[in-house]
């Protein structure tokens, strides 16, 4: 067995943590969205038919994946306390059972990186 990582005594750190998905990124898309929609209203009054017909996708199906993703805003994605983590709705897993836990890092610029938490069971 592990030895436990946290320390009972220090009390300065979260019983739990949750995460959830990102309000400004849905605010931003949504934004885009509008404006997206806003173009396209725009070339179809000076009759630009066929440019209008090219863009107006993007908004329609960015539109529906970002409703599906407001309707899950206050799901969590990912819990992680002193007894183990999930991720959204699979089982909970214990720390016991997890292998080899570690932080990625991709990309070497600061607003393209990527972080991953990999773990293995």
């Amino acid at each position: 067995m592990r030895p436990l990582l946290i320390d009972v005594n220090n009390l300065s750190y979260s019983k739990e943590t949750l995460i959830y998905y990102s309000r400004a990124k849905l605010a931003l898309w949504l934004m885009v969205i509008i404006g997206f929609s806003t173009f396209c209203i725009y070339l179809l009054t000076i009759n630009k038919y066929l440019l209008a017909l090219i863009i107006s996708p993007f908004p329609v199906i960015s539109g529906y994946l970002q409703y599906k993703i407001l309707k899950r805003i206050n799901e969590v994605q990912f819990r992680i306390n002193s007894e183990g983590i999930q991720f959204r709705n699979e089982d909970f897993i214990s720390w016991n059972n997890i292998e080899n836990e570690r932080i990625v890092v991709e990309g070497e610029h600061k607003k393209s990186r990527r972080t991953f938490f990999i773990y293995y069971i």
